[in-house]
């Protein structure tokens, strides 16, 4: 009875990993041994998925796909919204890898410190400071992880639609520049692996974004306008929260107006969102899996 209960278990398994993989990789992982699928049933627990209990699809796909699997997380936000908090808190978990954003390189190109230099004559180096940011988050977007979750500060794509933008509808990058940049950031999208899964965003007015700023004191970040925070913030609303056909993933908005504390609970209330996308049992089937659809923006106050 105990064997024969065993391969009924082992048949299901089988049967679960085949519908959630396809085909293609069930063909190419059938010839793996029943110690493999074992470990699939202990550290993915399969099983408890044919009980409706809510499995992190990350690690399941960790162990079909190995390392090259991840749940990529894009933090979003305007400057001195949260972002290297909600990184730093996030990184403590054993499953997550964080990338923040590389300002060390844009401080030192070689001895040139791109980044004061774009904030002290935009004219002549925005463009050229963007390029060279392009590039490094090209290398963040593709830098190998080893975890499950990849959290990363900032993108490929609010560079894009939020502060290269900027900078073209204010009238610090030319036509021609714009349109370089442009057509450079199509080709890595079109034909680099650079995809996310989710963009938490740190909703904050500009007022509070302002004084947070005077607070923490970053020398380049003291003649900052309170103009360029507030275009800023205008331009991630557009792209986060309107009728946008260039979000590459669903949104998660947080308020992050809020106290450091609070902002804290609301990082540990909303883990599981941030942390992975989930696999769900169909209602109607309890052997049919589904990926949990969030709506495409997801407000939390």
């Amino acid at each position: 009875m105990g064997i024969s209960l065993q391969r009924s278990t082992m048949w299901c398994v089988k049967s679960a990993v085949r519908r959630l993989t396809g085909p293609g990789i069930a063909r190419q992982r059938s010839g793996q041994s029943t110690g493999h699928i074992t470990r699939l049933m202990e550290e993915a627990k399969v099983h408890q998925q044919l009980t409706r209990i809510e499995l992190p699809r990350p690690n399941f796909e960790m162990l079909l796909k190995g390392n090259k699997a991840r749940f990529t997380v894009c933090v979003e936000g305007n400057i001195g919204s949260g972002k290297s908090t909600l990184l730093n808190h996030f990184s403590k978990f054993n499953d997550v890898e964080a990338f923040q954003e590389p300002v060390q390189k844009w401080q030192d190109v070689r001895g040139n410190n791109l980044l004061a230099l774009m904030y002290e004559d935009p004219m002549r180096w925005a463009h050229t400071f963007q390029a060279y940011v392009q590039m490094t988050m090209v290398e963040q977007h593709l830098h190998p992880c080893s975890t499950p979750v990849k959290l990363l500060e900032r993108s490929l794509y609010s560079g894009r639609y939020c502060f290269v933008e900027n900078l073209y509808r204010s009238g610090k990058m030319t036509n021609a520049e714009y349109t370089v940049y442009c057509e450079w950031f199509k080709i890595i999208t079109q034909n680099l692996d650079v995809g996310v899964d989710l963009i938490v965003y740190l909703q904050t007015d500009p007022e509070v974004l302002h004084t947070r700023i005077k607070e923490r004191a970053r020398s380049e970040e003291q003649a900052i306008p309170f103009q360029y925070l507030s275009d800023l913030h205008t331009l991630h609303e557009e792209w986060l929260m309107g009728p946008s056909s260039s979000l590459p993933a669903p949104v998660l908005v947080l308020d992050a107006n809020d106290t450091l504390p609070n902002m804290y609970k609301k990082f540990e209330e909303h883990t599981s969102e941030i942390l992975s996308g989930k696999l769900t049992v169909c209602e109607e089937q309890q052997d049919t899996y589904k990926t949990a659809s969030p709506s495409p923006v997801e407000i939390v106050n």
